[in-house]
């Protein structure tokens, strides 16, 4: 089992620190016990979408009439006399038990992370880095694609490309350097609400050295097709805090959230700790602030941000250098506001595990789950050794008060990605860990 990077090629072996005691404090706080009882196997239908394939990102969004969508890389290699590869987007639905044909999207050869959402009118929208690398200053020889991009599906089947932000000036801030540079769409992220669509996305200056990574910038547009209003959420130059990493965007009261990381070597290397802001209701972005004080050594493939209107806001995120899974929340009376944070929860953590988390609150019950990858028994093993009788895909579900666990794919799973229909039943998009293909896990 390894995990994609689009530059930087990382293994990472760390240490486990011991199981969290179970009488940890379930109060209104938003933290909660953890269930060291058995583990039940879920009831899920299971659909394969793809075969087997490289281990590359994904994403799922439900759309109010029920359909599953799926987003997913496909390496479909070199076309003759080319030196990069090719990587296909792709797109297929679920909806009542079947799977549509998948379609194809786009063709890039730089990659690092791809969103979905259903746009305003019903059809979905796919976020990515594309474009093309006509640079102001000429053409990058390297980042063939350097745009924040979404492609939107026609009625009649087809897509087309639209860039949000081609340069770094796209979004202007208030420090004429950090308006420098067009490698613009690392990350890119997507949601939809209100009958408006919303982009962000990381800015990477010219995408070229430490100061570049160091420097980014987490910016942002709203509105939605031929309609983008771009500005800047967090501007980092002068800080060189290497805002914007591996981001997560949701929707509350109407108005976008983002968590994100800070990634400092590169443009997917590790992410330390975490940040988070709000649009008001006035179109400005509230102030960042960090939702927990605990440092966070490695965020892997960084943190998970969801909305409940009882619940709150709510973030899942692993550290990697101690194979712990944490969740916190602020209630929706805080707004997400400094010191408004619950402790860090340990909802995992013994062996090696916990990765690649994704949440999601359930609008019924509105309570928090949680799905992530268990890669061993053992503490210390990277994502190169994943052991094949220990390692499985679990939710853990707050219930009561007690973070109780469930196997989903005792074959494993390789970054889910997880969503509640609005009758409260799970979905999950994941890839074997062994073969890359995709599956569809839907729970009866």
């Amino acid at each position: 089992m390894r995990r994609f990077l689009a530059v930087l090629a990382l293994g990472c072996a760390a240490a486990c620190s011991p199981p969290p005691p179970s009488g940890a404090d379930g109060g209104d706080d938003g933290g909660g016990a953890v269930d060291g009882g058995h583990e039940q196997q879920a009831p899920y239908a299971f659909y394969g979408l793809t075969g087997a394939g490289d281990f590359l990102p994904l994403d799922l969004a439900i759309a109010e009439d029920g359909r599953v969508g799926v987003a997913y890389f496909v390496n479909v290699g070199k076309p003759m006399g080319a030196n990069d590869i090719d990587y296909e987007i792709r797109y297929q639905e679920w909806k009542d038990g079947q799977l549509s044909e998948p379609e194809t999207v786009h063709t890039v050869q730089r990659l690092l992370d791809v969103s979905l959402t259903f746009a305003p009118n019903g059809q979905p929208a796919i976020g990515y880095l594309g474009g093309d690398a006509v640079t102001p200053v000429g053409v990058s020889q390297y980042w063939l694609q350097s745009d924040a991009a979404v492609a939107w599906r026609e009625p009649n089947g087809t897509w087309t490309e639209e860039i949000v932000a081609q340069h770094s000036a796209d979004a202007a801030g208030s420090k004429p350097d950090g308006d420098i540079g067009f490698l613009v769409g690392l990350g890119t992220q997507l949601v939809s609400a209100g009958g408006k669509t919303f982009v962000a996305w990381r800015d990477c200056h010219f995408g070229q050295n430490t100061s570049d990574w160091s420097g980014s910038e987490l910016e942002f547009a709203s509105g939605g097709r031929n309609a983008w209003q771009p500005s800047v959420v967090v501007s980092g130059w002068d800080g060189k805090q290497g805002y914007g990493g591996h981001l997560d965007m949701v929707i509350a009261d109407g108005e976008p959230a983002i968590v994100s990381d800070s990634v400092y070597g590169g443009a997917d290397s590790a992410g330390q700790n975490l940040y988070f802001s709000r649009r008001k209701k006035d179109g400005t972005w509230a102030p960042i602030v960090a939702p927990t004080n605990k440092p966070i050594g490695d965020t892997q493939s960084g943190p998970s941000l969801a909305y409940d209107p009882v619940l709150g806001f709510a973030i899942a995120v692993v550290d990697r250098t101690e194979d712990a899974l944490y969740f916190t929340r602020s209630q929706p009376k805080d707004d997400g506001k400094a010191g408004t944070w619950s402790e860090l929860t340990p909802v995992y953590q013994s062996g090696s595990g916990g990765w690649y988390p994704s949440l999601s609150i359930n609008p019924i019950t509105h309570e928090p789950s949680i799905a992530y990858y268990v890669c061993s028994k053992a503490p210390g093993a990277n994502e190169g050794s994943c052991v094949e009788e220990d390692d499985e895909l679990r939710i853990s579900e707050r219930i009561a008060g007690i973070w109780r666990t469930q196997q989903v794919d005792p074959a494993g799973g390789w970054h889910p990605k997880l969503a509640h229909f609005a009758n409260g039943k799970r979905v999950l998009a994941y890839r074997d860990p062994r073969s890359g293909a995709i599956k569809l896990a839907v729970e009866k």
